[in-house]
């Protein structure tokens, strides 16, 4: 069984972009395009790793949201120059 990546982005061709590259290694993808449908993905479908990269409050969010239901792993691609970035 391949490893299950839930992509949580707002941006279509980001999205597609690693989509493609994480399918082309071997990875299964499962795609959210915002926080509305992250939770209710998760319950429905197993995933091994959450990447995001979503804008600074709707990541927050996003991670929030997963926390409530879920242990999985969260990966969050940040700007160089983001509120995020410095926080963390």
């Amino acid at each position: 069984m391949k490893p299950t990546i839930l992509t949580v982005m707002h941006d279509r061709v980001i999205r597609a972009n690693l989509t493609y590259a994480l399918a082309s290694h071997g990875f299964d993808v499962v795609e959210s395009q915002d926080i509305r449908n992250v939770t209710e993905t998760i319950r429905r479908q197993f995933a091994n790793l959450v990447v995001t990269a979503l804008n600074e409050a709707p990541t927050l969010e996003v991670c929030r949201q997963i926390r409530q239901h879920s242990d999985i792993p969260i990966m969050i691609q940040l700007q160089e120059h983001s509120e995020l970035s410095e926080w963390m």
